[in-house]
């Protein structure tokens, strides 16, 4: 079923950016009477609006979630969850809570600066899961953000560089003097 709509999506898409560039195409017609023009145009006017559709799946960790470089902004705690990405659903290894400043400095500091691209693949199992609550004063105030954690994504976007925001993460991981809360086996 997913495969079918994924094929439906693409075909519907195709077929609109056919009859997009056939309607641009008609209209410049009563313009523009020389052919290559008339093709050239339509050309350029498509690649822009291909470019601004690219450009619109894009956004930064500062954007959609939280800007640790902005005034005032506190990162007061955040529980780490490991998961086992192999079972299905994933299930929570372990689990540590972090209240250290440094700490949640470094991990918020991770996030700042990547770029975020929409992905489509919502299927996906991601290795570490965080719960951050966090304090700006200019943005919402205080609230808790949940994110999910792999080596290419966050949440449901693509991570660009990918691993950059792994740093801190992975050096809790190997951290094996923290107090890690194991998960118990049903």
């Amino acid at each position: 079923m997913q495969l079918f709509d994924a094929t439906g999506s693409l075909l519907f898409t195709a077929f609109s950016i056919f009859v997009i560039v056939g309607g641009i195409m008609l209209l410049l017609s009563f313009f523009l009477k020389n052919r290559l023009v008339l093709v050239l145009t339509t050309l350029v006017i498509v690649s822009g609006m291909v470019f601004l559709f690219i450009d619109s799946q894009r956004t930064t960790f500062e954007e959609f979630y939280f800007d640790p470089a902005s005034e005032g902004f506190i990162l007061e705690r955040a529980t780490l969850i490991v998961n086992d990405v192999s079972a299905s659903p994933p299930e929570a290894i372990m689990s540590l809570s972090i209240e250290d400043e440094e700490t949640l400095k470094a991990l918020a500091n991770d996030f700042a600066g990547l770029e975020l691209y929409d992905d489509d693949l919502r299927n996906r199992a991601e290795a570490y899961s965080l719960s951050l609550r966090v304090t700006e004063p200019e943005g919402d105030g205080r609230r808790n953000e949940f994110i999910n954690v792999s080596d290419t994504h966050i949440n449901s976007f693509e991570v660009r560089p990918p691993f950059a925001h792994l740093q801190t993460i992975e050096a809790l991981v190997n951290d094996e003097s923290l107090d890690w809360i194991m998960e118990e086996d049903d």
